[in-house]
C-alpha cells in the first residue's frame, strides 16, 4: 500500500505495488478471482480486514490504495470502515472513478486511490474532509510513496532512484519493475524499495500487473514467507 510505480510503453502498462505493513499484522492472503455476473475481480485479499490495496477488473482496469493522502495525518482511534473495502466496491461499478466520487467517504481514514480506467490515469486523495482528483499523463512514468511512512526528503529521494532507474530501462518490462520494488536504493532499510525498520515495519509483499492486448498478468510476491505466484485474467 505504500509504493506504487506506474509504466506504459510497448512492453504494455505496468503498474507495480509494494505493501509496507507492521509484520505483527496477519498475512495476506495471495489473489484470487471474485465473480459478480459479468465482472470479474482479482486481488489479494488483507487477513485482517478482509479488503484490498490492489485490484483488477476484467475491463483492464486496475485500483491500487496507498496510506494517507497529501500529509502525514495522526490517525483516529475508529473509523467507520476499513479504506481496504473501498476498491471491491467501487470497482463493482462499470466506472471506478465515478463510483469513487460519489462513494461515502465520511469517517474513512486518509488515503490515495489511484485508478487507472479506459486508458486514463487518476490519482485521488482524500484527506479526511475533501477528495481531490488529478488526471495524469500516462505517457509518462510515475512513481507514489506513502505520505505516512516516507517524508518528503525520503520521497524525493526515491523519485531520483526512480529517475535514474528510467534512464537506464527504457523501455522497461514487468520483470523489469519487479526488479526495481525488489532492489531500488538496495541497503537503505529505512526508506529503500524494501524497506525494513528494525523487523517490526516491513515490505511484506510486491504486486504487480502487465496489461497489454486482452490480457493481464498479475504477479505476487508474498516477501515473508518467500513465495510467489502469477496469474493471468483474460479481458473484454
Amino acid at each position: 500500500m505504500c509504493t506504487v510505480s506506474f509504466v506504459a510503453n510497448a512492453n504494455g502498462v505496468i503498474i507495480t505495488s509494494n505493501r509496507d505493513e507492521k509484520k505483527l499484522r496477519l498475512p495476506a492472503l495471495p489473489p484470487k478471482e471474485f465473480v459478480d455476473g459479468n465482472v470479474h475481480l482479482m486481488y489479494p485479499v488483507d487477513g485482517h480486514a478482509g479488503g484490498t490495496w490492489f485490484i483488477i477488473k476484467n475491463d483492464g482496469s486496475v485500483g491500487i490504495l496507498l496510506n494517507g493522502a497529501i500529509a502525514a495525518h495522526a490517525p483516529k482511534s475508529n473509523y467507520r470502515i476499513s479504506r481496504g473495502k473501498i476498491l471491491p466496491e467501487i470497482f463493482l461499478q462499470k466506472n471506478p472513478l465515478v463510483a469513487l466520487q460519489n462513494f461515502d467517504l465520511s469517517n474513512v481514514e486518509n488515503c490515495t486511490i489511484l485508478i487507472y480506467y479506459n486508458n486514463q490515469l487518476h490519482a485521488c486523495r482524500w484527506n479526511g474532509e475533501q477528495l481531490f482528483v488529478e488526471a495524469l499523463s500516462i505517457n509518462q512514468a510515475h512513481i507514489f510513496s506513502s505520505v505516512t511512512l516516507y517524508n518528503n526528503s525520503m520521497i524525493e529521494e526515491r523519485e531520483n532512484w526512480f529517475s535514474s532507474w528510467l534512464a537506464d530501462n527504457l523501455e522497461p518490462t514487468q520483470q523489469d519493475c519487479i526488479a526495481f520494488h525488489e532492489n531500488g536504493g538496495k541497503g537503505n532499510n529505512h526508506y529503500g524499495l524494501q524497506m525494513n525498520r528494525e523487523n517490526a515495519l516491513l515490505t511484506v509483499s510486491v504486486t504487480s500487473v502487465k496489461i497489454k492486448d486482452n490480457n493481464a498478468i498479475l504477479f505476487y510476491k508474498d516477501c515473508v514467507a518467500n513465495t510467489t505466484t502469477t496469474q493471468q485474467m483474460v479481458l473484454n
